[in-house]
């Protein structure tokens, strides 16, 4: 069901991967990484707030978790504006290289151009051919002005629109 879930998230069905992950869930409400997932799809879905408390939760049962719980974490505190907690939760990633899109965008939302460039930079000599237009058609997200708000701090920090 899980595995399921995570498919139909990036076939944008969002409802039906919701449904897939309640399912997992219900089948076994302590495995962690279900639940991360579940947070995940939950904000790609626009439900920002049931998604961090969902991904907090998945944290609290694995506190030693792997990064993608910290991105996702990152992403939903992006996408509601908390800039400066997404930075920190991002910062708590033990390899921050998939973070510098996130870190980039947050920098530039702070307003703090130097380390929103740097992250920048970082993510342009990792994937050198990067555009925002690309990545906004990777990254799954129900609610346009959810991609929007993405692009603008992706843009602010200087990346190539593509």
């Amino acid at each position: 069901h899980r595995e399921r879930a995570f498919a139909l998230l990036y076939l944008g069905q969002y409802d039906a991967a919701l449904a897939a992950y309640e399912k997992a869930r219900d089948l076994n409400p302590r495995h962690a990484d279900t639940l991360a997932d579940r947070g995940d799809c939950l904000g790609a879905s626009g439900e920002h707030a049931a998604g961090i408390r969902a991904m907090e939760d998945a944290i609290r049962l694995n506190p030693l978790c792997p990064d993608f719980y910290l991105w996702g974490l990152g992403a939903m505190k992006y996408q509601i504006g908390a800039y400066r907690e997404a930075v920190d939760v991002l910062n708590g990633m033990g390899d921050i290289s998939m973070a510098h899109r996130l870190l980039a965008a947050s920098h530039a939302m702070l307003g703090e151009a130097e380390d929103a460039r740097r992250h920048a930079g970082a993510l342009l000599r990792l994937f050198p051919d990067f555009t925002v237009r690309d990545w906004l058609h990777v990254v799954p997200n129900q609610r346009r002005m959810d991609v929007e708000h993405y692009a603008g701090g992706l843009l602010r920090a200087g990346l190539p629109r593509g």
